[in-house]
């Protein structure tokens, strides 16, 4: 089973997902996916469980958590980018590495192995990394860069986020480094986080987990934070009170240390392991920020996070995913974000993309909704109950927003139309239906992107 194939089963373990979606992130046509799920389909059968549906373009996969550890522990095999992170990591953790033992264990020719360890040299080397080689012993690592510590942790991110999808030899490795539980520990980071009301996403909870391992394997590293502002000092030692309190006894001295460096740095924007898609990513978010005027230092923090991460996941080939489903206003803002990601010649996966632009989306909403004052809201049936309840409904959610309810078939051409700031035309739908209101707001949200980008 192939790379693109094995991706597809992870996604679909963890979420129900639409054609197009799928694709987008797989980077393969649509006519490619759907082949590669009649072949996934055809190994499900002789498995005896249950197939991949598509149902209204929808792809899902209801089997039982035996029947799913049954269908990784058949696969139980590893992609060459696998085979590539299992042995760059198990290199550098443990600093030596014998390529005769690994093929066994991997069960994989001499020739395949040495082309999975060519591919973790040229990876060293090329960040100013060194090894040497022992005839009848085995691979030693002589020299480590801070780019290849950097390249380690991601690895390590890695393979938390896919715990339960591992095949034996990657839990057999990722076991070796940890002393912890990972459910416990991500469920610890998240209380530290909520306690401290700060933003947080799966990638990120990855990274402070992966974090504990690498305190371990890098005991030299010293984390001291140089700040001399009171209420800067004021918040490293909130993370540290929390940080001790939560963690506890479970948190070593070491990983406390390095988890209330890492978690103000990365809250002060400060410190990110890739300066240079650090920098990317700063620059993509003051355009997209310029295009649409906004001005919010908060969100942009915010903004910043998730697009570096998403930098990370997209280039390390970390496959986590979720469904989207996109209105028509957030197309327009999907297009503009997407000219800005390829003029930076940058790929994102579509839930990250969407991530960005709902977020972006709701503060451009509440920065121009204050510009409109009357609202013209033509429909084409009379129904006095549910205009009461309409006009209600639009008072309490637009309370500064003065809306007229009028009638196609009666007034057709009779309103002078500049008197308002929108005029929205429901006519073709009726009052009877529940979800008027909902149009309404869509209505108003997309007039407003719809603005900004023609005037940007």
């Amino acid at each position: 089973m192939h790379s693109t194939m094995i991706n597809i089963l992870k996604t679909l373990y963890s979420t129900k997902i639409s054609k197009e979606n799928l694709a987008h992130n797989l980077e393969i046509k649509e006519s490619g996916l759907l082949k590669n799920v009649n072949s996934i389909n055809e190994f499900l059968k002789d498995l005896k469980v249950n197939q991949i549906e598509i149902e209204n373009g929808v792809l899902k996969l209801k089997l039982t958590k035996n029947h799913w550890s049954k269908v990784f522990k058949k696969i139980d095999t590893l992609t060459f980018e696998e085979k590539v992170d299992y042995l760059y990591i198990k290199l550098v953790y443990y600093e030596f590495i014998n390529l005769e033992e690994e093929r066994k264990l991997l069960d994989i020719s001499r020739s395949s192995i040495n082309r999975c360890f060519t591919a973790v040299k040229e990876l060293l080397e090329n960040h100013g990394s060194h090894t040497i080689y022992s005839t009848g012993k085995g691979s030693k690592l002589v020299s480590l860069s801070e780019a290849n510590k950097h390249i380690f942790i991601v690895k390590l991110m890695k393979l938390i986020l896919e715990e339960d999808i591992l095949t034996p030899i990657q839990r057999d490795l990722l076991n070796g480094m940890k002393d912890f539980l990972i459910k416990i520990r991500l469920t610890k980071l998240v209380a530290i986080y909520k306690c401290l009301k700060l933003p947080i996403t799966t990638t990120l909870l990855s990274f402070l987990c992966a974090l504990d391992i690498y305190s371990k394997r890098f005991q030299d590293n010293i984390y001291i934070i140089e700040e001399s502002d009171e209420k800067k000092l004021e918040k490293i030692k909130r993370i540290k009170n929390v940080v001790d309190t939560i963690g506890g006894i479970n948190f070593t001295e070491r990983y406390k240390e390095t988890l209330v460096y890492y978690m103000y740095s990365i809250a002060m924007n400060k410190h990110y392991y890739f300066e240079d898609r650090l920098n990317k990513s700063n620059d993509i978010i003051e355009e997209l920020f310029k295009v649409t005027k906004i001005y919010c230092e908060d969100l942009k923090k915010f903004l910043l996070q998730q697009l570096y991460f998403g930098m990370v996941k997209k280039e390390f080939n970390i496959f986590i995913l979720r469904n989207v489903e996109l209105n028509s206003e957030d197309f327009i803002l999907l297009n503009l974000f997407d000219k800005i990601l390829e003029k930076y010649s940058q790929k994102l996966n579509i839930c990250d993309k969407y991530l960005i632009i709902s977020y972006l989306k709701k503060e451009i909403i509440k920065k121009n909704i204050i510009d409109i004052e009357k609202i013209l809201i033509m429909v084409g049936e009379v129904n006095t109950l549910r205009q009461l309840s309409l006009e209600k409904e639009l008072k309490f959610h637009f309370p500064k927003i003065k809306f007229s309810i009028d009638y196609n078939y009666l007034n057709l051409g009779k309103k002078n139309k500049k008197n308002y700031n929108l005029v929205i035309d429901d006519s073709k739908s009726t009052l009877r239906e529940g979800d008027v209101f909902y149009r309404i707001k869509k209505a108003i949200e997309r007039s407003i992107i719809r603005k900004i980008i023609i005037e940007s």
